[in-house]
């Protein structure tokens, strides 16, 4: 996971930008109508995400495109607002791609896969109003934002990590682990161990975003690949070194890497087994 800073790109500015590429003058005015109420959404958003308490936003079950969500617009019309004026027409692109490019490139939810689009972290099917809020556009790789789909839970204990507002102890404490469950071939399992001292709530929600985001598995298979490198050192270059093999793996062990990353997680795991060296012996 990786924490992401604010955008710099402000709720007023998006709007504007998408606003820009509409043609149609009464369709512009409709938006324009109830400018006053959409901003005031945002606020709320923005104070919520401060408490994390998103989930606390209400939302309407079951809503259709048709369905009036304030003033004279639709459901509809602000997903096509994201959809179209900020996905499509140039000045909103602008904002959407520059909502991308600060992110770094790496999802924020896996830490693993390269960023495709942008995930709207209370989904747009239930929370319209919030289509174009940049501070709900969340970067994302294509696995995570269509894992995730249109998934939010009402309930604080499971909601999903909010990179922009997350509180630090996601990422600066350890609190994904793994066990060897197998020496020939070597194998990993990933699992949530939380420190004792977080509150439950945190507790329950760490769990929940390793759940959603099916980390184990993406974890799994990225470590694959290591490991296998990690067996072939063993058998062909530190046959007989076995102090010199542990150097090479705690070698692995860099700072600039969060403490969940998956490979400081793989190295710390290999490096605790006492019986490794012997295990991998061909």
């Amino acid at each position: 996971m990786i924490k992401l800073n604010i955008p710099t790109i402000t709720s007023i500015e998006a709007f504007d930008a998408c606003l820009s590429g509409i043609v149609s003058t009464d369709m512009k005015q409709n938006y324009m109508d109830t400018q006053h109420d959409i901003l005031s959404a945002y606020d709320v958003y923005e104070a919520k995400a401060n408490q994390l308490k998103l989930y606390e936003i209400p939302f309407i079950k079951q809503l259709k495109n048709e369905d009036i969500v304030v003033g004279d617009l639709s459901k509809g019309d602000f997903k096509h607002l994201y959809n179209y004026y900020m996905v499509k027409r140039p000045v909103g692109r602008k904002i959407y791609d520059k909502l991308m490019i600060e992110s770094g490139g790496r999802c924020p939810y896996c830490g693993i896969s390269e960023t495709y689009n942008l995930d709207h972290y209370l989904p747009k099917s239930k929370y319209p109003i919030y289509s174009v809020l940049p501070i709900n556009l969340i970067p994302s790789c294509r696995d995570c934002n269509t894992g995730k789909l249109a998934g939010h839970s009402r309930k604080a204990k499971k909601q999903t990590l909010h990179p922009y507002f997350e509180d630090e102890c996601f990422y600066l404490d350890n609190w994904i682990d793994a066990d060897i469950t197998g020496y020939k071939p070597l194998t990993l399992s990933f699992f949530v161990r939380v420190p004792d001292e977080w509150s439950d709530i945190n507790k329950a929600r760490a769990k929940q975003h390793f759940k959603d985001f099916n980390l184990n598995t993406k974890y799994s298979l990225r470590a694959s690949d290591e490991l296998t490198t990690v067996w072939d050192q063993r058998n062909n270059f530190f046959d007989g070194l076995p102090d010199d093999f542990k150097k090479q793996l705690q070698s692995n062990i860099v700072e600039s890497l969060s403490v969940n990353h998956w490979k400081i997680v793989v190295y710390k795991t290999l490096v605790e087994d006492d019986l490794l060296y012997d295990r991998l012996r061909c």
